[in-house]
């Protein structure tokens, strides 16, 4: 078993409410823990054993859905952020000590309630970097990883492929050092040695069944405390960003599929960076991401990176988002620019006059309400009079803006920067968006189908956004989205601002449409799979994620809440906890106990 605190000396309150990130989701809790140490966490899960209690592990919270909640206990890792050090600086085999030493294929461990930021900061700082990032960097690494966050590297796969090994707690308490058995990174006596410091009841497990179904379990494994990364030396990154016709853009996709060549159409017809931008090996980007204004598809922005060895930053603005930086009483004095002179029309006026009185109504109410929450109700109004056609001009000045940095000259800087922005930009909270993301495999044209359904349904809906699609390799993580046989997938993320008269419509459809073609839906942003479409996204990999869930967890319920039960992932009737391994104590010791199932297959 693990080895507990006796004083527990985290966080603790209770009841109350939760809500997560994006404002879609709140519910109660009747007991909140926040612990300060790996000892802490292990008592918090025991108790929760010992006593019955379900419980759920939350990192910042940012997943969509009711991923993190239960109405009985959650344990937040937000004060479990530190990088760790024991196993790296002492435990490692023959293969990974000469790959330190060689400096060019490394290894980083870290505490799981680091935030992306945090971990971009602590690699930095070492002259080291994640080899992928999405585009932002607030999510706790334990949400990231468990929920298959992806970056838009073409040739590298989703933030969970990074992962070499997990110190997992689960049912009981147990404390699990979980790795590959075709890709251990560590040597047994000097793991044991290393991990008996803190406990020696700590049992090694290198299987490549549970290891990849746990890199993407969704909470439902237990509570990761750590994950040691491959990380890379910093780099840094050129990008420039150019237009082009939406309809040159899927005409060059549909080329790249028919023909094999994959994104080599869409890569030719593209113009060349600035050559002052340095950028390396123009032909062949390392990132690229389209994007559409939902208000304005003829056109499409292509944002490409490339690597750079110019040392000179460009473009790198940290200047906060524009609708923040205006604020609601920016936006509200905005709107009555625009409407104030129609209230002199005959009899257009009394409604334009009646919308204003109603916009400064909501002012009043809640002068603290934030940008997003008043441009949604300045939209909704625009929309309610019949001035829906000048949303795509006021929606195309604001999306390009997201841009301007890009463009022209174009942006280079260190690859965290550059791919993920700033800490503030990131952890904005002027405006919240309802979005859904199906990843696809990237050589079947279903991609380009759904595509072009949204391109056509999107302008007769009340909803303003985007619509961005990303390509990366695939993953190795059983339920990962990325889980596709074939080298690549493509994420296509759809977004609209909250508050929006048809967002729920839209984000239905947009779900609806996916599926419909094998899209599958990120697991942290808006999903409503059930068991049986969960089973016709995923195939085999359901039942394989399970068994091994089973394996760990056996039959019992301490991590299971409502989102798992929902699509079916539990595991087995009447399954039973068949792993284990040598005790780190025992390792240490050099008398390693063989686990009684490998005495059995002998």
């Amino acid at each position: 078993m693990g080895c507990p605190s006796q004083n527990y000396s985290g966080g603790l309150t209770g009841p109350r409410t939760w809500t997560n990130w994006s404002g879609r989701f709140s519910g109660s809790v009747s007991m909140f823990w926040e612990p300060d140490t790996l000892a802490d966490l292990v008592n918090v899960v025991q108790r929760a054993s010992a006593e019955g209690h379900t419980l759920h592990v939350v990192g910042s919270g940012w997943a969509f859905e009711n991923l993190a909640h239960s109405t009985d206990w959650m344990v937040c890792l937000r004060r479990l952020n530190k990088p760790l050090s024991g196993v790296t600086d002492g435990a490692l085999n023959a293969r990974w000590v000469a790959n330190q030493a060689a400096g060019q294929d490394m290894l980083f461990h870290v505490e799981s309630g680091a935030t992306v930021a945090d971990l971009n900061d602590l690699l930095d700082a070492r002259g080291l970097a994640l080899p992928t990032l999405g585009g932002s960097n607030g999510q706790a690494l334990a949400g990231a990883i468990s929920t298959g966050t992806h970056g838009g590297d073409v040739d590298v796969p989703p933030l969970a492929d990074a992962v070499m090994a997990m110190h997992l707690v689960t049912e009981a308490g147990r404390e699990l050092w979980v790795e590959r058995a075709s890709q251990p990174i560590t040597d047994d006596a000097a793991l044991g040695a290393a991990l008996a410091r803190s406990c020696p009841d700590t049992e090694i497990v290198r299987d490549d069944r549970v290891f990849a179904a746990l890199l993407v379990g969704l909470g439902r494994f237990g509570v990761i405390y750590s994950y040691v990364l491959r990380v890379r030396p910093a780099f840094r990154l050129a990008e420039w960003t150019t237009q082009i016709p939406a309809a040159a853009l899927t005409a060059a996709l549909r080329n790249g599929i028919a023909g094999g060549t994959f994104l080599a159409p869409l890569l030719t017809m593209l113009p060349a960076p600035p050559p002052s931008l340095n950028a390396v090996n123009i032909a062949s980007p390392r990132g690229l991401e389209v994007a559409f204004d939902t208000n304005n598809l003829g056109l499409c922005y292509v944002k490409r990176r490339w690597p750079t060895s110019d040392t000179t930053d460009l473009g790198m603005s940290n200047s906060e988002n524009p609708l923040c930086a205006i604020g609601a009483v920016g936006v509200h004095a905005a709107a009555l620019a625009v409407l104030g002179p129609l209230a002199g029309v005959p009899f257009f006026g009394i409604a334009v006059a009646a919308e204003m009185t109603m916009l400064t109504a909501s002012l009043t109410q809640n002068p603290h309400q934030s940008a997003g929450e008043m441009l949604a109700r300045v939209l909704s109004s625009f929309w309610s009079l019949g001035l829906g056609g000048s949303i795509p001009k006021l929606s195309g000045i604001q999306f390009g803006l997201q841009y301007q940095d890009s463009m022209g000259s174009g942006k280079r800087g260190p690859s965290h920067l550059v791919t993920s922005g700033y800490r503030e930009q990131s952890l904005q909270d002027c405006f919240r968006a309802d979005s859904v993301e199906p990843i696809f495999d990237a050589q079947s044209p279903a991609y380009i189908d759904f595509l072009d359904a949204l391109l056509t349904t999107a302008p007769g809906l009340r909803q303003a956004g985007y619509i961005s699609l990303r390509w990366s390799a695939t993953s190795r993580a059983t339920l990962s989205m990325h889980a596709f046989p074939g080298a690549h997938g493509v994420a296509i993320e759809v977004t609209s601002l909250r508050g929006l008269p048809d967002n729920a419509s839209w984000m239905t459809l947009v779900e609806t449409f996916a599926v419909a073609r094998g899209g599958r839906p990120h697991w942290g942003q808006i999903n409503n799979l059930n068991a049986m479409s969960t089973v016709a996204m995923f195939g085999g990999n359901v039942g394989a994620w399970r068994s091994a869930l089973g394996s760990v967890v056996g039959s019992a319920t301490t991590f299971s809440n409502a989102f798992t039960a929902q699509r079916g992932l539990e595991p087995p009737a009447g399954a039973a906890a068949t792993v284990s391994g040598p005790r780190a104590g025992d390792l240490a010791n050099g008398f390693a106990v063989v686990p009684a199932i490998s005495l059995l297959l002998r």
